[in-house]
């Protein structure tokens, strides 16, 4: 935060700033009022829907040169349903999912695998039911 202070006086500089959601809370501090002022837009990031969430994942695979069925749709709606449709969630889960594709010789995740793996990960344990 105090390193973009001195970039903020400069009226001719745009900045694009990325951050996590519970950054939004912090600049919302009575302090950074002047900082905030200097945003010319702001945007925040909705989850995917599970369509919306298909294509992605399907997008990374293929951008990949991944086969388009490396997830299949059982595999793919445990994935939206444990991510919530986060992007960052579903990269996350999906890799865990190929590494353990890949470990027990498994040409392609399927719902069982994937929900081996939910039920497997510390930070989804909300998720162990599914």
């Amino acid at each position: 935060m105090h390193s973009l202070r001195p970039l903020a006086r400069l009226t001719t500089l745009g900045i694009l700033l990325v951050a996590v959601t519970g950054c939004r809370i912090t600049w919302r501090e009575p302090v950074l009022q002047p900082l905030r002022n200097r945003f010319g837009y702001a945007h925040q990031l909705r989850a995917f829907g599970r369509e919306d969430a298909q294509n992605y994942v399907g997008h990374h695979v293929t951008a990949s040169g991944g086969p388009t069925k490396l997830f299949t749709d059982g595999a793919l709606t445990a994935l939206f349903h444990a991510s919530q449709g986060v992007p960052r969630q579903l990269n996350q889960l999906a890799l865990q999912a190929l590494i353990e594709a890949v470990v027990h010789g498994q040409d392609a995740v399927d719902g069982h695998l994937m929900k081996r793996v939910l039920r497997a990960h510390p930070l989804y344990a909300a998720t162990r039911s599914a």
